[in-house]
């Protein structure tokens, strides 16, 4: 993960038509934290070369964010932020997204 880098257009443009080919269901266990989730699992073979595409996209491109006691690599996709993780029954891996919030811009020092 580097997150230096911005995905280029026809990246962006290739997440969200898969973005918008996934079935993505709330996720109710955790309604504190508000978000969506699609499994791989649940993809045609196609839209999976897609979904392993996407998760490396996030890996290339994303960000690194704090959510409980872990760190996750978080990916800006227009209104969402969204992140790859593992279905806790063994269904796979799964895509997440979530509404975003502006990311704060770094701290001077840090420049």
């Amino acid at each position: 993960m580097n997150g230096t880098t911005v995905p280029t257009d026809a990246e962006l443009d290739r997440a969200r038509a898969l973005m918008a080919a996934c079935r993505w269901t709330y996720a109710k266990t955790v309604p504190e934290h508000p978000h969506e989730y699609c499994l791989r699992a649940w993809l045609e073979p196609k839209e999976q070369i897609e979904f392993d595409w996407l998760a490396g996209l996030i890996a290339q491109h994303g960000y690194p964010g704090r959510f409980w006691s872990a760190t996750w690599t978080y990916l800006d996709v227009d209104e969402h932020k969204i992140w790859q993780s593992r279905e806790l029954f063994g269904d796979g891996p799964i895509v997440n997204r979530a509404p975003r919030s502006p990311r704060p811009p770094p701290p001077k020092d840090a420049r």
